[in-house]
């Protein structure tokens, strides 16, 4: 059998997904990717909004000025970007047990959180044994490695 090799070109992108993703996360904050933020045009601020009928939430860029902003911090570790959300989340009644990442869209400059659609997958939600015995192979999710 002969096999079509392909080499992969790991600098064809080198910022991760060109996917946008907004977390929910446990601990009350809300942390995006890099195409949210640069959809969202780079801000320093951003409010948030919510859909009642369509359970999603939007975000979008925001002055300063405006009490209800929140600033963008950048992650230290990670090319991703934090909000504190924990207050709205109570408000809106956003269930906060455990980390959630969604898939965003952007409709009309807004970027849009649909809390319907299947959150994806995320390192928190997998198995994971965080003791000594952790290995590479459990911490992948890899059945019947120690």
């Amino acid at each position: 059998m002969t096999r079509n090799w392909a080499a992969f070109d790991r600098t064809s992108n080198p910022r991760g997904t060109t996917e946008g993703f907004f977390s929910i996360e446990s601990k009350g904050t809300g942390r995006f990717n890099a195409p949210v933020y640069d959809a969202l045009g780079r801000p320093e601020y951003i409010e948030l909004l919510w859909d009642q009928d369509g359970h999603a939430i939007g975000l979008r860029p925001a002055d300063a000025t405006l009490p209800w902003a929140f600033r963008v911090r950048k992650h230290a570790q990670a090319v991703s970007f934090i909000i504190s959300i924990m207050s709205f989340c109570k408000y809106h009644g956003i269930d906060l047990s455990e980390t959630r990442r969604y898939r965003t869209s952007t409709e009309d400059g807004v970027v849009v959180v649909d809390l319907d659609q299947h959150p994806a997958r995320t390192a928190r939600a997998r198995n994971r044994t965080d003791g000594p015995e952790a290995t590479q192979g459990n911490l992948l999710g890899l059945p019947g490695v120690r």
